[in-house]
């Protein structure tokens, strides 16, 4: 998995940042992000946040992908601009959705 790897408060920060954009546009939060626990390697402890091509490409409102979405590259620079790393399987709990539809 290609992930963006945040502490537990970035990862909350990130969810409060997403639900807001939706606010701020008069929304109802549709999908959110899945931060997954990290549980072995170099990042153990942390938790990550699928960037990968897929993810990146899924299509979301006005047929604009997560990336083409106005506020993605705010969020990302709040979060410092975390640089995406490869992780394993094995290192992460478990396999889950590149986000949550609610």
């Amino acid at each position: 998995m290609t992930a963006i790897i945040l502490t537990p408060a970035q990862a909350e920060a990130l969810l409060a940042s997403v639900r807001a954009a939706y606010t701020a546009r008069d929304m109802a939060p549709y999908w959110l992000p899945y931060p997954l626990p990290i549980t072995s390697g170099p990042h153990a402890g942390m938790l990550a946040v699928d960037v990968g091509p897929e993810a990146l490409s899924m299509v979301m409102i006005g047929d604009l992908t997560l990336e083409q979405l106005p506020d993605y590259q705010a969020i990302i620079a709040g979060l410092g601009n975390p640089p995406a790393v490869e992780l394993t399987a094995a290192e992460i709990e478990q396999s889950a959705p590149v986000g949550i539809i609610l």
